[in-house]
């Protein structure tokens, strides 16, 4: 018993709406990349930067690609999505009595929403050594090259191009909202699978935008620093600038002077490289952020490009073939039916796991609570569809008496009972059907 309740007309001006989000998202992403490109060197090329540039640009580089991944994905569900509507209004089409209507043409495709994918930013380390004082040259037999000859100004506009494109991201994901919410109210196998993707695109979005915020505070950190030693070091030449002014000087005199600044701009260097070699631990923190991210939008982006529908997408990420007629070797479920117990471990794992890859990536109380309860939904119909009957009829029929859907209570539905996200994220891994005598764990 498959129950089907859907607006195609509301699905496809959510397919519109989708399609205008991976616009916005392939736009932001041109964006920052070409912004990128234009401002290599921007680091510097003494030690201590071209360490800190290594590191940024990795961190920079799965950024960019997260994003790129993230408007492939967006406008694959938006054809999905269309594709769906489409599938849904010429169901309904072939139902008419008498002459059909002109089967409805896909309107959405993915390929004319994704931009092409550019090849990384040039290195942030490098530059020239134009910045140097005139009175580096006394000291730099002693020092080597270790002014920092960064560019604070490209550190700057870099910085600003980041934070540019995580505010257009968060804008994205915030604007999705709508979309996603009219897909969640209707009622059909793929719809619940719908809902958990979106709900990953969207804090997938966030989490590229954080990741975008933190290089950009790396950047104008750098510049900061830059700034500092600078100053530190003109202060410490102070006395060769001095002397330079003087008429008479011996050459004992300016030897010991040029070896007192050269100490002193050695120690100011090293507090410098101290300070980059910190900021280098945290880009790198930042990078495995944005790596896993990349790899869940990759996941989602590759999953929902190849088949028809997104429970199709969902079953090939998640569901590989078991069989249902035996025991999962539970001991806490033995008593059960296999069929109950499969459930049972599924709702516990699928959606446990969900819950926790949503916390990580940082997703809000409500986002994880809207997508496990959506798990759990899709999870129970899969596992009612291969309930035998009168059970399976049974089942259907008392959420659709007890909740008014067909596969159990919504979030919205639980909202207005007064449950907390906290409550729905709980309830959505165990599994119900106590009343019906099916057991539990």
């Amino acid at each position: 018993m498959t129950v089907i309740k859907v607006d195609a007309a509301q699905m496809r001006a959510a397919a519109k709406g989708l399609a205008g989000n991976a616009n916005a998202a392939s736009d932001s992403y041109s964006k920052v990349s070409a912004t990128m490109g234009s401002i290599g060197g921007m680091a510097g090329s003494d030690p201590a930067a071209q360490d800190w540039g290594h590191g940024f640009d990795s961190a920079l580089a799965r950024a960019l690609q997260a994003h790129y991944s993230s408007v492939g994905a967006v406008a694959n569900c938006a054809e999905l999505t269309d594709a769906t509507a489409v599938n849904h209004l010429n169901a309904d089409g072939q139902s008419v009595v008498g002459p059909k209507p002109t089967p409805e043409a896909l309107g959405i495709s993915k390929t004319n929403l994704v931009p092409m994918c550019l090849a990384p930013p040039p290195s942030s380390a490098g530059g020239d050594d134009a910045s140097k004082p005139w009175w580096w040259a006394k000291i730099q037999h002693l020092v080597g090259d270790i002014w920092p000859n960064g560019h604070q100004d490209r550190l700057h506009s870099a910085a600003a191009s980041l934070r540019t494109a995580a505010t257009e991201l968060r804008s994205v994901a915030s604007q999705m909202q709508g979309n996603v919410a009219v897909i969640e109210n209707q009622i059909s196998p793929e719809i619940d699978s719908a809902t958990v993707t979106l709900i990953k695109l969207q804090t997938g979005l966030n989490s590229v935008a954080g990741t975008y915020d933190q290089l950009a505070q790396n950047c104008d950190d750098h510049a900061h620093h830059i700034d500092d030693a600078h100053s530190q070091m003109e202060e410490a030449a102070a006395e060769l600038i001095g002397l330079a002014l003087l008429d008479v000087l011996t050459d004992g005199a300016l030897s010991a002077a040029v070896a007192r600044v050269a100490a002193r701009v050695m120690e100011i260097y090293e507090d410098f490289r101290g300070l980059l070699q910190t900021a280098r631990l945290a880009i790198k923190g930042t990078e495995e952020a944005a790596e896993a991210t990349e790899g869940v939008m990759g996941g989602v982006e590759q999953a929902v490009s190849k088949v028809e529908s997104f429970s199709e997408a969902d079953s090939a990420a998640m569901n590989p073939a078991k069989d249902l007629t035996k025991p999962t070797g539970d001991p806490a479920t033995a008593h059960l039916p296999p069929l109950r117990q499969h459930y049972i471990q599924d709702v516990q794992q699928k959606v446990g796991s969900l819950v926790q890859e949503l916390r990580q990536a940082g997703a809000s109380d409500e986002q994880i609570a809207r997508a496990a309860n959506a798990e759990r939904r899709a999870i129970g119909q899969e596992y009612k569809d291969a309930t035998p009957e009168p059970m399976k009829s049974q089942i259907y029929g008392r959420n659709e008496e007890k909740y008014g859907d067909p596969l159990g209570p919504t979030y919205d539905y639980l909202k207005a009972q007064g449950k907390t996200d906290q409550q729905i994220i709980d309830a959505s891994q165990r599994t119900g059907g106590g009343d019906l005598g099916l057991g539990q764990k």
